[in-house]
This record gives C-alpha cells, sequence and structure tokens, in this order.
C-alpha cells in the first residue's frame, strides 16, 4: 500500500473514532446537564467582552450578582464587580413631523457589574472536560505550522484573549487572511487551536463564495485538527468541542471528504518539513 493510500485509510478511522466519540459524549447525563447549565448565562457583545478582559483577565465565566444566587452560590466577601455596559430601554413623547405627541422609544446604556466564578463560592456547578490539551512538548509541530502559514501567505499573530472566549480566530482584512492565536496557552493547545485555525483559512475564508453552515465549518475545522493530532501523537478532545455544535456520527462522516483532503495537506507539509529538520 502506497503513502497515499495510508494516509487515507488512517484518516477514515481517525473521523470515524472521532465521530463515535463524539455520539458517546452527546449521550451522556453530564454533557446535558452542562448544556442546561450554560443555557443560564448571557452571551456578551464584543465590546463588553473587551472590557471584562481588560478588568480581569483571567475571567472565565460571568454572571451577575442574582444569577449567581440563583445558581446557589454567593459572592466572596471584599471582591468587587467587573464592569459591563446594559442597554434600557425608555419611552419618550415626541412630537412629529405633523405636530402631534407620539412615543418613541430610546435606548440608552448603563453601567452594571458582575462577576467572575473564581469571585463566588457555593453549589458546584457542571463542567465539561475543556478542548484544552496540556504542555509544551508539541513546541515543533507549532513552529512547523508556523512556517506553513508563511508559506501560504497567512498572516499570524499571538495576543492575549479573555480566558473563556475562543482559543484563536480567522478573519479577512482586505486581501489578507489573519489567525489570531492566544498568546497566554501553552504550546500543545496553541498548536491545535493553529491547525482549526488554517483549516478555516484554506476552506471557509470569505474570499470563497459561503456554501456551508457554520456547523459543518466547525466539525471539518476540528475535524482536521483532530486527525493531525493524533497523526502526531499528541492527545486531542475535540469530540467535547463538536459536540456543543450538535455534531453526531453522521454529520462528521459526511464532511470526511473536506477533512480528508486538509488532513493530508498538512501531514504531508509537516512530514516532509520535519524529515528535513533530522537530515540537517
Amino acid at each position: 500500500m502506497n503513502k497515499a493510500k495510508e494516509h487515507i485509510k488512517e484518516i477514515h478511522n481517525l473521523v470515524k473514532e472521532l465521530a463515535t466519540e463524539t455520539d458517546k459524549v452527546k449521550l451522556s447525563e453530564k454533557f446535558k446537564e452542562y448544556l442546561n447549565f450554560m443555557a443560564k448565562f448571557h452571551n456578551y457583545s464584543w465590546y463588553n467582552t473587551f472590557w471584562i478582559m481588560t478588568q480581569k483577565p483571567e475571567a472565565e465565566r460571568v454572571a451577575g450578582f442574582r444569577k449567581w444566587n440563583e445558581l446557589k452560590r454567593t459572592i466572596k466577601k471584599g471582591e468587587k464587580g467587573i464592569k459591563i455596559l446594559y442597554p434600557v430601554k425608555r419611552e419618550i413623547e415626541r412630537i412629529n413631523g405633523n405636530g402631534d405627541a407620539e412615543l418613541q422609544e430610546h435606548i440608552y446604556f448603563n453601567v452594571g457589574y458582575v462577576f467572575d466564578i473564581k469571585q463566588t463560592e457555593g453549589r458546584e456547578l457542571p463542567t465539561i472536560e475543556s478542548p484544552r490539551v496540556e504542555g509544551d512538548n508539541f513546541y515543533f509541530l507549532l513552529d512547523v505550522l508556523r512556517q506553513f502559514c508563511n508559506d501560504n501567505n497567512i498572516q499570524l499573530e499571538f495576543k492575549q484573549l479573555l480566558q473563556n472566549a475562543l482559543y484563536g480566530y480567522t478573519r479577512k482584512e482586505k486581501e489578507q487572511i489573519v489567525i489570531t492565536i492566544k498568546e497566554q496557552d501553552n504550546k500543545n493547545t496553541q498548536a491545535q487551536t493553529l491547525i482549526h485555525e488554517i483549516a478555516h483559512a484554506l476552506e471557509h475564508t470569505p474570499f470563497k463564495d459561503r456554501q456551508t453552515t457554520k456547523q459543518q465549518e466547525e466539525i471539518q475545522a476540528d475535524g482536521v485538527s483532530y486527525v493531525v493530532s493524533k497523526h502526531f501523537k499528541m492527545q486531542h478532545k475535540g469530540f467535547n468541542y463538536l459536540a456543543l455544535y450538535d455534531a453526531d456520527y453522521k454529520k462528521i462522516m459526511d464532511n470526511f471528504k473536506v477533512i480528508s483532503k486538509v488532513s493530508r495537506k498538512l501531514i504531508n507539509y509537516i512530514e516532509e518539513k520535519l524529515i528535513k529538520k533530522v537530515e540537517v
């Protein structure tokens, strides 16, 4: 069997493994409990997310005083709140063009306060294992992925990001693809995140006509991250991430073609660069 066929067979088996593990996660009571718990939290705007980060960079999960009380947790003595902006709607009487009085709705913003989970104490909360992996021993993989970005005209940057925010993201600036990776993460997590984002850059950037859903794109990107990581013997917990996107066995296997194509491209590139390093 030639190398290409071996890679395809390996990738197919790894994608099946990912699909099976994702189904197991979705069927677990712990996962269902976690989803019910997460539904109680508000999704903050990008402005509030940034403001929270500047005040408390280590924040993981924030909520207001009442929400924490509902979850049977109390604010620790001496803790200071994190400022956010919240909208307030008010109706004001105005005279319209016909000279008649009418009520017009206006939105104002007030300052409110939230608290991070580490500022609270009380009942234990449901959790699901983070897709984050530990260690820096795959630093060499991160180095090669940096080179891949450079060779493929992908701008790469490392920035401080909010603890409970994304591990990284991909965007388009004019005609340039830019990938941002969380600076404070360990090398292994950064490598896996970068593989995920490279898949987005190659397959889902705004340079292409969008013919896929967000769910499909996340299945494809994390499928690639899973396959490449496992090929190089690095731990990966993508099944928890994909379960949150309501992926299942069929949906994951339906995206095998794209996962296989991008995985092979990255695996071949990385192996070639690593072989050259050994030869030198």
